[in-house]
């Protein structure tokens, strides 16, 4: 599944330095250099895919690196180490270990919390009275028997320790544990962090490393950019403006001091001075309405804004 969506990520142009990966921590090593006729890219470009872009996996933590006893005890380190001696084999007349079993302390831990649960059902069991009006015992239990199963989730819910696996405890069902992130640093995979449910605290152990030297941006970039005239064309403008505003006044004058003259009565001038008037706001909007954020400072400019529209 994962060498389909990669492949597609390749032919459709989304890997490379500006784009991070995150995908689950349960793939074998070099996985994305098996061979796969079901998708439609080389093992060279499934390569190129993987080793351009910044990827990132998510997993369980498969032995506890606290270095106090667990539950038992015993570390998780000497429990990982009494494992390995169990299976050790005979071999000309030595001793040789198997490789490591991956989930071994899941397992352990997983024993454990079945014994926690059914001791503390024992006590449990002597106080309740289920719905046909009797007790029952930790032995009568069936495969059959729904309130018997509720009563262990239930107490299951209580149950919490150190294990060797980390912190175990679970809710609804599911268990808490602790995750490590990952990065698939060439072909090694990389511990970068530790993330605890216990306490969600996500504790730093390596630097993630981004190809191309820089951090990819996590959200779309919002430039906000001030558009408006520039302030050569608005002196221009407000220039011409300014000289229009002081030839309107001279006329208006000129049509107030001479309107009973006979070449100026026979112009009408109440239709001069209402002309007037309106060039007059013509030419102070030009000068006024241009002061934008181009020309004045932000606050000032919305205030402007507010009140002239």
């Amino acid at each position: 599944m994962a060498r389909k969506i990669f492949c597609e990520a390749y032919i459709q142009d989304m890997t490379g330095p500006g784009y991070v990966w995150i995908i689950y921590g349960w793939y074998d090593n070099l996985w994305w250099l098996e061979k796969d006729n079901t998708i439609g890219c080389t093992v060279m470009e499934m390569d190129m895919a993987i080793s351009s872009a910044t990827i990132l996996t998510i997993g369980v933590v498969t032995l506890s690196s606290e270095e106090g006893p667990t539950i038992s005890g015993l570390t998780p380190q000497e429990l990982q180490s009494q494992f390995e001696d169990r299976l050790a084999w005979p071999i000309n007349g030595g001793f040789t270990r198997t490789p490591e079993t991956t989930y071994s302390a899941y397992g352990y831990d997983t024993a454990w919390a079945i014994a926690l649960v059914l001791n503390k059902s024992i006590e449990v069991l002597k106080e309740k009275v289920f719905s046909n009006g009797k007790k029952r015992r930790l032995e009568n239990f069936t495969y059959k028997d729904g309130e018997m199963a509720q009563m262990f989730l239930y107490l299951m819910k209580e149950i919490e320790f150190d294990g060797a696996s980390g912190y175990v405890a679970f809710k609804n069902g599911d268990r808490l544990g602790d995750l490590v992130i990952s990065q698939m640093q060439g072909n090694l995979t990389r511990h970068i962090a530790l993330y605890s449910t216990q306490n969600e605290r996500l504790k730093w152990i390596n630097n993630i490393t981004w190809n191309g030297g820089f951090i990819p941006s996590d959200h779309t970039e919002i430039i906000k950019l001030r558009h408006g005239i520039g302030w050569r064309l608005y002196t221009i403008m407000g220039a011409l403006a300014g000289i229009g505003f002081m030839l309107a006044c001279f006329f208006g004058g000129f049509n107030v001091k001479y309107r009973k003259h006979s070449i100026v009565k026979m112009s009408s001038p109440n239709l001069n001075s209402i002309i007037i008037i309106g060039s007059t706001f013509g030419y102070l909007s030009v000068i006024v309405r241009g002061l934008d954020g181009t020309v004045l400072f932000l606050e000032t400019a919305i205030t402007s804004c507010q009140v002239l529209y």
